[in-house]
């Protein structure tokens, strides 16, 4: 079995190799998972890469590192990533492990930050389901990257085929949109937990019912 910091060392040193198999890993793995701060932030810099269609070489990923990290310590990661000879072929066994790795290790510091007061359980006991659905969710998904979804729907923004306009019903909002068509690209976007996959839900079940 290898150990956290072994495969966070191999998912690196597979994007070194093959910076485009970080698409396989995008819904499993996110940078904060790592326990190295430097090895996280250069799985960031791949992630970033692949989202703007470009490719990253070892020399600009140094550059852009060097902003924050002496170069002793950037030249000793990368050595230490490839010296652990993983195939690309790998890496989502490896990303799996630093997964399981980040869920063991969030559970534990939250039970040891646990202090139960009676006065408060349903409160406490909430939260911690809470935390615990937040670490669920996506683990075995098979989602889409930003890429992915714009390469699919490419030819179906602005296409105007579809000319009627639907209205949210929300009268400051319908007067900045001048409601949704056929062909718009609507992007919803705010904070975790505040309610965006609630009124989508709500919108597609209007968009329904007006046909």
């Amino acid at each position: 079995m290898y150990e956290a910091l072994e495969a966070e060392q191999s998912v690196i040193s597979c994007l070194i190799q093959r910076p485009e198999s970080v698409e396989e890993t995008y819904s499993l793995l996110s940078p904060e998972m790592f326990d190295s701060g430097l090895l996280g932030r250069i799985y960031f810099e791949f992630r970033k890469a692949f989202d703007e269609h470009k490719a990253l070489t070892l020399i600009e990923l140094h550059q852009i590192l060097a902003a924050d990290y002496p170069d002793y310590e950037i030249e000793s990661a990368f050595k230490d990533c490839v010296m652990q000879q993983a195939m690309p072929f790998q890496i989502k066994g490896f990303a799996e492990v630093i997964q399981r790795h980040y869920k063991a290790s969030s559970i534990k510091a939250m039970i040891d930050r646990m202090e139960l007061k009676e006065a408060d359980i349903d409160d406490q006991i909430d939260r911690m389901i809470a935390d615990l659905e937040s670490l669920q969710v996506g683990s075995t998904s098979e989602g889409s990257t930003i890429a992915q979804i714009a390469e699919e729907y490419k030819d179906k923004y602005f296409n105007g085929e579809n000319e009627s306009v639907k209205f949210l019903g929300v009268e400051e909002i319908d007067k900045l949109t001048g409601g949704f068509q056929g062909g718009d690209l609507v992007i919803l976007a705010g904070r975790p937990a505040s309610g965006k996959s609630s009124l989508a839900l709500q919108w597609a079940e209007m968009f329904a019912n007006q046909g």
